[in-house]
């Protein structure tokens, strides 16, 4: 694919929908094939199946997160150094990236292998559900390499400026998905497994076709020889860390979530939890879409100077994301029994329960969106520890805090107001930083290139 973006001289606008329709769309539909992997799951498994496959999705984050921690944080300071014009430490710090990512995941599959029972139960699984999360995360484990590549080698590919070649591989992978779920759920019988080994194979489709962009040189960016630069890889690390951070997060108050229901109602809340985090995922794609596409522009001209084009390009992604957070919103308070029977029939009470959690927790969704671009931004300029702030906040301190304190005052409901309580906090963490921190890192620029609210 031609690496034939102008990130420097095409005008912003232009230049973000050119971005942001590949990316978001891709994103569209990698959530949509999981949640249809979910109503699967439900339909032919059942609320147990909903239940166990969610105490599994944190082992699934974390390789993820290892695959953005350097795959992110390692295309973040590639756009840079295309900006500055020095292609070749570019593809040195492409190939160390890589090569550290495959060193990284096998370390933690093997880990997991070996302690399989033990990291079931630490995540929620009870007697009843354990043998269905065991399964699903053995299956699991099968694909962990790909889970880490595949998502950093789509930031690579986004930032060597072929961002239309992620969605495909997005949507291919997602089509075999979904496919594979329906003939080992419903005619093979595989259960949770089943939609275990038809994730990976989707994957390990997408992670192929995105290797050859690279093996076969369609772009700026390819695999040289090189040796590992220590300081090199520290900046990367540096970089990526807010987004391993938000991944880790969202394991973590997964898990949280899981524990405190399965306390309060059983296995009942828990699947109820299951169907709203698949369509939480749907929208929290769409918000990282918006927020992964804004990215190589802001990276880039940051290296070439145009810090205007930075500010400009931000505000567009701000905008977009509170746009699509009313409409998800709005979305769940007129149409949310209707998400929920997508995902189980005949289940009265657990219907109920996930339809009230819906109208409650998709409430963050205002103010969510702001909060990730504002994330990803920070990291874009090289501000890490200002992302990392935004994002301990919102994914970690105040939502363990009002997980301890609401579902004493308010009992279930507590637990869905948790997530928006959090991300409303954390708004005005996040304008603090914007209105003290200017636009780009340590260089001189005068006060008009500041961040206004």
């Amino acid at each position: 694919m031609k690496h034939n973006l102008d990130l420097q001289n095409t005008p912003v606008p232009k230049l973000f929908l050119n971005y942001l329709i590949p990316t978001v769309t891709g994103m569209l539909v990698m959530s949509l094939h999981i949640v249809i992997d979910g109503i699967f799951v439900g339909r032919g498994v059942g609320s147990d199946g909903l239940a166990a496959v969610n105490i599994a999705v944190p082992l699934f984050s974390f390789f993820i997160a290892t695959g953005l921690l350097i795959g992110l944080g390692g295309a973040t300071v590639v756009a840079i150094k295309f900006g500055e014009g020095n292609d070749e430490e570019a593809c040195s710090i492409f190939t160390q990236s890589i090569v550290l990512i495959v060193i990284a995941v096998l370390i933690v599959m093997f880990l997991c292998q070996i302690n399989l029972e033990k990291l079931a139960y630490a995540l929620g699984a009870n007697d009843r559900i354990l043998f269905q999360v065991e399964g699903y995360m053995k299956n699991l484990l099968y694909f962990g390499l790909v889970y880490g590549l595949a998502d950093a080698l789509s930031c690579f590919v986004r930032n060597d400026g072929a961002p239309l070649l992620s969605m495909i591989c997005m949507v291919v992978g997602a089509v075999i998905n979904c496919v594979l779920d329906y003939v080992f759920i419903f005619i093979f019988n595989w259960g949770v497994e089943g939609a275990a080994l038809a994730t990976g194979i989707g994957n390990t489709i997408s992670t192929i076709i995105l290797l050859m962009h690279f093996i076969l040189k369609r772009g700026k960016l390819k695999f040289i020889k090189t040796s590992f630069n220590f300081s090199e890889i520290k900046r990367v690390l540096k970089v990526g860390f807010p987004s391993f951070l938000t991944e880790i997060s969202m394991a973590v108050i997964i898990s949280a979530h899981n524990l405190v229901l399965i306390s309060i109602t059983g296995e009942l809340g828990v699947s109820a939890y299951s169907i709203i985090s698949y369509i939480n995922t749907l929208i929290i794609l769409i918000f990282l879409g918006i927020a992964q596409a804004v990215q190589p522009i802001i990276s880039f001209n940051l290296g070439a100077g145009e810090y205007k084009r930075v500010q400009e390009s931000f505000k567009l992604a701000v905008r977009t994301a509170v746009i699509v957070g009313i409409c998800s919103l709005l979305t769940g308070l007129l149409w949310g029994e209707n998400m929920v029977k997508m995902f189980i029939v005949n289940n009265n009470a657990l219907i109920v329960l996930a339809t009230e959690g819906i109208k409650l927790y998709f409430i963050n969704y205002l103010f969510m969106g702001f909060n990730i671009v504002v994330a990803t931004y920070f990291q874009a300029i090289e501000k890490p520890k200002f992302s990392n702030i935004v994002t301990v906040c919102r994914g970690l301190l105040f939502v363990i805090v009002a997980l301890l304190i609401l579902p004493r005052l308010l009992n279930v409901k507590g637990v869905w107001l948790a997530v928006p309580i959090a991300e409303l906090l954390t708004i005005l963490v996040s304008v603090f930083l914007l209105k003290s921190v200017p636009v780009v890192k340590e260089l001189n620029v005068d006060n008009s290139v500041k961040i206004s609210i």
